[in-house]
């Protein structure tokens, strides 16, 4: 069963690499690519156990490559306030989805998995800053 809201919520990190191509950056969009073409081959068919630990192993890599890069490159302590408040953010939809989806099942934690994307592709322009 395809999920249509959580596959074009994953469009959503191809913002940022854009934006990152524009500014001359190859690591981070390419990354930024890479992460939405594997998120919306998993939420094509979520039932797909291979497509699902890709999924999980590449978001899991670029969380890494931009905490990394952004913790060495932004200097701005406002900046970082809002990449430090923004990751709370991230992981606590994530988890909110997660939690959600396992006590309620259903579709009562897409919003929360949205939310997650979005928060993402927020902190990935928070690198080109």
């Amino acid at each position: 069963m395809r999920n249509w809201y959580l596959m074009t919520s994953s469009t959503f990190f191809l913002a940022p690499a854009l934006y990152g191509i524009q500014k001359g950056h190859i690591l981070l969009p390419t990354t930024s690519i890479l992460s939405s073409a594997i998120s919306i081959y998993y939420w094509s068919n979520p039932a797909n156990p291979f497509a699902r630990t890709l999924d999980l192993y590449s978001a899991k890599t670029a969380g890494i490559v931009y905490f990394a890069y952004e913790y060495y490159t932004i200097q701005s302590v406002p900046l970082r306030i809002l990449g430090y408040t923004n990751l709370v953010a991230m992981l606590s939809s994530y988890q909110l989805s997660c939690y959600i989806s396992d006590v309620y099942g259903g579709k009562s934690w897409i919003p929360f998995h949205i939310a997650f994307h979005v928060f993402t592709s927020f902190g990935q322009m928070l690198a080109y800053i």
